[in-house]
């Protein structure tokens, strides 16, 4: 079954109904005409095929970027900068402000693929049950039962002595205040505490059943991001406002990459140039020290751990590090690198072009900006 989507053939026609069905969609006068075209157009494909197509194209073409797209266009980010003078104490504040304005995504959710696969898997109308997709789809060879009660009971004294004991007492006295007789307490705590200690359900199944809401819950989360992005600081702001107005005229692009170049450098007459001199402002060692290549750029996702920032934190430092006695200069830098991260030597050639490139330089830079960030994530 799962081969099917190797299937030329049925990839093919798998998106022409999806594009029909988003056609009709938004060609119909009501939900109900849409609803009865698109189950025809449905009907005929598994009328070929056996099953029902997949609802979705990420399904049929995966990409490994749409975490990134989805989080930067919604707002789901923020950016820490990074300057030789910058203490781990000032980065981790700034992550810290930074997670409490996003959205928290389970890992279970970012797993688009499996997530849409097993969905489909579940609706395609083969008859597939959990314990088969949950085999098939995640190699899961235990917990696709429940354990018995004496396997629960054993677990539960072996890894929390006295619990189910704990419980039976909780529940009889439960019944017992509801004014139930004695033999019917026993009989009903006991029930009640076979369940606790069994679940409800297989544990393959339960993660099954878990992962599939997450992933529908984070959508339903991101829609209302994705129509008015959230802003967890200025600078992640400025350029999402840019990335998401990149199809738009030329001009219009340069006035968004102008707004960043405000954002990060601050008030000045002129974009960054180089050997443009420093103005002296509050800002003036932040301005050199970007001019020069002495920063780096820290992107903070809903998946971004403390392990991943530590590790680009240190790869930055040993690339942006003076000797002391130069340390009041820091525009004696060697020239831009991408080694140790990328998105710091595209932003500040955006900033250059901007002085005195045209409209659609900025713009292929701009867009040279966003690949940075979509690249360097992974998968």
């Amino acid at each position: 079954m799962i081969a099917m989507l190797d299937d030329p053939d049925f990839c093919d026609e798998s998106r022409s109904v999806i594009a029909e069905a988003k056609v009709l969609y938004e060609q119909a006068t009501s939900s109900d005409e849409s609803k009865e075209k698109i189950i025809a157009r449905a009907q005929s494909f598994r009328g070929r095929w056996g099953v029902w197509p997949p609802q979705t194209g990420e399904l049929l073409d995966p990409d490994p970027r749409r975490r990134v797209v989805e989080a930067i266009a919604s707002g789901n980010w923020g950016i820490v900068l990074v300057f030789p003078w910058t203490t781990d104490r000032e980065i981790y504040a700034c992550i810290k402000k930074i997670r409490s304005t996003i959205s928290k995504w389970h890992k279970d959710s970012l797993n688009f693929y499996t997530a849409q696969l097993e969905g489909w898997l579940e609706e395609c109308g083969a008859g597939f049950g959990r314990k088969a997709i949950v085999r098939a789809v995640r190699r899961r060879t235990k917990a696709l039962r429940r354990p018995t009660t004496s396997q629960a009971f054993a677990r539960a004294d072996r890894e929390t002595p006295g619990l189910a004991d704990e419980l039976f007492e909780k529940y009889r006295q439960q019944y017992r205040e509801l004014g139930i007789g004695e033999a019917a307490v026993y009989r009903l705590a006991n029930q009640r505490v076979e369940r606790a200690l069994r679940g409800s359900e297989a544990p393959a199944h339960a993660a099954l059943r878990m992962a599939g809401s997450r992933y529908l819950d984070r959508i339903n989360e991101l829609n209302p991001d994705l129509a008015t992005p959230i802003q967890s600081e200025p600078l992640s702001h400025a350029l999402t406002t840019l990335f998401r107005g990149l199809d738009e005229d030329n001009a219009t692009v340069r006035q968004h990459a102008a707004a960043v170049n405000r954002v990060f450098l601050g008030d000045r007459r002129e974009p960054l140039a180089p050997g443009q001199p420093s103005t002296g402002g509050p800002r003036s060692q932040e301005v050199e020290a970007i001019e020069s290549g002495q920063w780096g750029v820290v992107p903070v996702f809903p998946w971004t751990t403390y392990p991943d920032v530590r590790a680009l934190v240190k790869s930055i430092r040993s690339r942006i590090r003076t000797p002391r006695q130069d340390r009041a200069h820091p525009t004696q830098a060697p020239a831009l690198s991408t080694e140790s991260e990328p998105y710091s030597p595209a932003l500040t050639t955006l900033f250059r072009v901007l002085a005195h490139e045209d409209d659609a330089v900025v713009k292929r830079h701009a867009r040279a900006v966003l690949a940075s960030f979509l690249t360097a994530q992974p998968s």
